[in-house]
């Protein structure tokens, strides 16, 4: 992640390319994925104004 990128510079991150090349790799790749991709998305997803929720087993119960 870097902390001199703004809101938009992380919106625009290629979150599909990311995943692609970073979710099985070590080192510098797998970083991004969970440093500037996940900010990313979550910028996105903000700005379309979906709510965080919990994931995991305990998700699906209220």
């Amino acid at each position: 992640m870097n902390p001199g990128k703004t809101d938009e510079e992380s919106a625009q991150a290629d979150v599909a390319m990311l995943l692609r090349y970073g979710i099985g790799a070590p080192g510098p790749r797998r970083s991004a994925l969970f440093g500037d991709g996940a900010v990313g998305a979550a910028v996105t997803l903000d700005r379309l104004g979906v709510q965080p929720r919990p994931l995991g087993a305990d998700a699906a119960s209220p």
